[in-house]
């Protein structure tokens, strides 16, 4: 959450959204996130930094991922966890 609350506070994106309706943004996806305990650490991905989202999913059994990452598609599916960009999970629908 504090990488993301550090993206948005700069300046560049002042021309597109209002500081005020990113803070607000980030008060409510505080509000219906969940903290996930990282218990099991992963170190599978060709970029190191991507691994977190792994542990996250891992940690939190989930059944999904979607990104836009070719680094973490290309793992699809990885230990029983499905792998999509968002044009495929949206196809879905």
């Amino acid at each position: 959450m504090f990488e993301l609350a550090d993206v948005l506070s700069r300046r560049k994106l002042d021309r597109y959204i209002t500081v005020e309706d990113r803070k607000q943004f980030l008060r409510e996806l505080r509000r219906v996130t969940e903290l996930v305990p990282i218990i099991q650490l992963v170190r599978e991905c060709r970029d190191p930094s991507d691994d977190k989202f792994l542990e996250v999913a891992l940690n939190r059994r989930a059944d999904l991922i979607i990104t836009g990452d070719q680094g973490l598609i290309v793992l699809n599916p990885w230990r029983e966890i499905e792998i999509v960009s968002p044009a495929e999970y949206l196809q879905r629908s």
